[in-house]
């Protein structure tokens, strides 16, 4: 027992020795001392000196550095997500809107083409309350006595997409998996016509559905991708918004609406992943001075940044209590530079009590949906569709046959 005793005094003994050695902690605090105060460094950093601060934090990159894809490329992801990221970076800022127009064009028109010839089976120009309009009738597609419709707003920081070229992207593969007529809308585009040229489109294509061409509002349902997404909940506001008297209950909302990465902020400070995925977006480049209005924002607006708050320019802004939205789906990949405010979107009408699901997709990029035959957006686009299909009401021919069905089994 004595040995015992002595054995346990000289382990005390060499764990103080070694506690003081500093083995346990790198700085040795007398107890006599008071404890130091917690210096926090002085967070000087900001967007315009380009991290001259790096000696106290880490500075973000910039976008005139984020040139190059980012080093990291995942390899949980598809073969095709993955060979995407490992070499597409965001391009130079092209100032002039017919460059923009022409490089956009070029990389989206052969996969919007490519797509349309795999989901469709025919396009019809058209045009509605004096916007041009496009239909699009997927393959296998029945109609039934029961109109039923998928408005489609597409992207493009509203200078940018055409129903040409770039819209049947996303909307022929959701129109596809829904097994619904699509109609694409060929809204005004910023510069020739800004704020609010675009909105005017919607609502009058949208009111004439209701009001002249006889659908119920019930058997619609909306898909926006980018500014297309942003344009469908500026709608919705500005729905929310008309006296009664302007309605006649003839303007209500959809069934539901589907949004992959909706621009809803377009004011500055748009949310932290603004700059902290600049340079891991390999679609999207940041403005080189975030706490300004981008250039594509202030287009919009014709230069008039006090409308960058207004909820019918920036629906993250609006109100969503006590008024009524629709079932509404938001799809978001988790490097999407936009990610930030559409998590703002999502907990601001989750909060109001609205029926709002947010749906991240692991290492996809600004609307990586358009990527129609990669797996990640295979899944998206599948649950796109059956989030809408689920929210329509059943066709009157299966409605009849199922009321048939169990009439003849009593």
């Amino acid at each position: 027992m004595a040995r015992l005793l002595v054995a346990l005094s000289l382990v005390c003994l060499c764990l103080v020795a070694t506690a003081e050695a500093g083995f346990f902690s790198r700085n040795k605090a007398s107890p006599a001392q008071a404890a130091p105060a917690v210096v926090t460094p002085s967070n000087t950093c900001s967007s315009t000196d380009g991290g001259a601060c790096a000696g106290e934090c880490t500075a973000p990159h910039r976008p005139a550095d984020s040139v190059k894809p980012y080093c990291y490329v995942p390899k949980h992801v598809s073969k095709e997500a993955q060979a995407y990221l490992s070499a597409a970076h965001p391009k130079e800022f092209l100032p002039d809107i017919p460059q923009q127009r022409a490089y956009f064009d070029a990389r989206t028109t052969p996969i919007g083409t490519a797509a349309a010839a795999t989901f469709l089976q025919s396009t019809e120009d058209a045009t509605i309350a004096g916007v041009p309009v496009v239909y699009g009738t997927p393959k296998g597609y029945t109609s039934s006595v029961s109109k039923q419709l998928l408005l489609y707003f597409h992207g493009g920081a509203y200078s940018l997409g055409s129903c040409k070229s770039s819209a049947w992207m996303i909307a022929a593969p959701v129109a596809h998996a829904a097994g619904l007529q699509v109609l694409c809308v060929e809204y005004r585009l910023v510069p020739e016509h800004p704020f609010p040229a675009a909105l005017d489109d919607a609502l009058a294509v949208y009111r004439h559905l209701l009001v002249e061409e006889g659908y119920s509002a019930h058997n619609i349902v909306m898909l926006g991708d980018s500014a297309g997404g942003g344009l469908i909940m500026a709608l919705l506001q500005l729905i929310n918004q008309l006296p009664d008297e302007q309605q006649h209950d003839a303007i209500d909302t959809p069934a539901a609406v589907v949004l992959y990465s909706p621009w809803v902020d377009l004011s500055p400070h748009g949310g932290d992943s603004i700059v902290t995925l600049t340079g891991v977006d390999p679609m999207l480049r940041a403005p080189n001075d975030p706490d300004s209005p981008s250039p594509a924002a202030l287009a919009y607006v014709a230069g008039n940044a006090s409308l960058l708050s207004d909820p019918l320019v920036s629906p993250l802004h609006g109100t969503y209590d006590d008024v009524h939205f629709p079932p509404t789906l938001i799809q978001v990949g988790l490097r999407d530079m936009l990610i930030s405010s559409n998590v703002l979107l999502y907990r601001k009408m989750h909060a109001a009590g609205q029926l709002v699901t947010f749906s991240p997709y692991e290492a996809m990029w600004h609307v990586f949906q358009a990527f129609w035959n990669f797996p990640e957006a295979q899944a998206a686009n599948q649950e796109a569709a059956d989030f809408l299909r689920d929210h329509l009401p059943q066709h009157a021919s299966q409605q009849d046959a199922g009321e048939a069905a169990g009439d003849s089994s009593l």
